[in-house]
């Protein structure tokens, strides 16, 4: 995966779709930082979409990383596991998100607070998000967790906005839910 730092136009269009070079800050898989580039031709509604933060899955071979690729929708799910692995690896994120997104139940909640926790982890603010939603009994629960986000995501929280929300069905404590491309789990401990 890599966030997006960079986006400027090639001068390049094909059929009025102008082509884009992104610069991209790549955490590669022995977590790594390093700067890549990619080319894509994007329209230019979709432009937004990459604006500078924007987490996206990118492939790279290992003898040249600056050369960056999309990586191919076969393998996307994989990426989304390599995302998760560094992010837990970096306590940043829990081990049982993916398993609370694969058989969690889904509902639409509200985000009801968002307030800074003033630390700090490998350039991530933790922050404590509070969320509303209904339990499988239909009633309204109140759920909160700590979770570090870059902070670029950090406007993508606003309260009031509604999120599709993951929970287990006999844990409704065990949530995550997924803002834009990243996938916020539970708590890290």
């Amino acid at each position: 995966m890599g966030s997006v730092e960079k986006v400027t136009w090639t001068g390049l269009s094909v059929n009025d779709v102008p082509q884009y070079r992104l610069t991209l800050r790549v955490r590669g898989t022995d977590l790594q930082e390093f700067t890549g580039q990619l080319s894509l031709f994007i329209r230019p509604h979709e432009l937004g979409t990459f604006a500078p933060g924007t987490i996206m899955p990118v492939a790279y071979e290992p003898e040249k990383p600056q050369r960056l690729m999309e990586v191919p929708d076969d393998r996307m799910e994989e990426a989304q596991q390599m995302y998760h692995r560094q992010r837990v690896l970096m306590g940043l994120a829990d081990p049982r998100g993916p398993e609370i997104h694969a058989r969690g139940t889904v509902t639409t909640g509200v985000i009801m607070s968002v307030t800074p926790t003033g630390e700090i982890r490998h350039g991530h603010t933790g922050i404590e998000i509070a969320v509303r939603f209904r339990d499988l009994g239909g009633n309204l629960v109140d759920r909160s967790k700590v979770t570090f986000l870059t902070p670029s995501m950090l406007s993508r929280l606003t309260v009031g906005r509604q999120i599709e929300v993951f929970h287990l069905p006999e844990d409704d404590t065990q949530f995550s839910f997924a803002v834009d491309t990243i996938d916020v789990g539970p708590a890290a401990e």
